[in-house]
């Protein structure tokens, strides 16, 4: 039976946003009037020029999940962003197993963290704490951890050598890419 967004997430206990980051402000209508308990997974990810008009707050280094926590006017927790929709669906494993992939969780609310690290872990994929929200941007497009298939430790890993020029340098190369420039 068809129904709104509004109608398909009134009773979710999680709900994940995996939208292009032009269509956030529209989704935010649809959680208005979710309860208060309710957690939101943001699970984009800002690409400018292929896909996504210029942001200029996150193009001056702003942390994208703060950004859709802005936009929707609710606490986000940032996880399942860092992996393709192929390999997300293709590489989950039974906890202990030794190819098990894992995946950063960043939050700023322990209980709401908690529950998504628990939707990880029920996906096939170790759960991360990869800090609050304000250190999300280690797990943004262009970092080490960005679509790299990693294990805990090797998350861990990367997320520590994440620095922000890794995020811009990744931007650039795309602008370049659509636009054709090769300098």
């Amino acid at each position: 039976m068809p129904r709104t967004v509004a109608g398909a997430v009134a009773d979710a206990g999680i709900v994940v946003i995996a939208v292009p980051f032009g269509a956030v402000p529209d989704v935010a209508g649809a959680l208005a009037d979710l309860p208060e308990k309710t957690v939101v997974v943001d699970a984009g990810n800002y690409v400018p020029v292929l896909r996504d008009a210029t942001i200029d707050e996150l193009d001056n280094g702003g942390t994208e999940s703060a950004w859709t926590a802005q936009r929707l006017g609710r606490p986000v927790i940032k996880a399942f962003n860092t992996i393709t929709a192929a390999h997300l669906a293709s590489l989950s494993r039974p906890a202990g197993a030794p190819d098990r992939l894992a995946l950063p969780v960043a939050g700023d609310d322990p209980a709401a963290t908690a529950r998504v690290r628990a939707l990880v872990d029920a996906a096939g994929f170790d759960p991360v704490d990869a800090g609050t929200l304000a250190d999300s941007w280690r797990q943004q497009p262009g970092t080490p951890v960005y679509t790299a298939d990693l294990d805990a430790a090797g998350v861990r890993a990367a997320l520590e050598t994440a620095t922000p020029e890794h995020t811009a340098e990744w931007r650039a190369r795309i602008a370049h890419t659509a636009t054709g420039r090769t300098s």
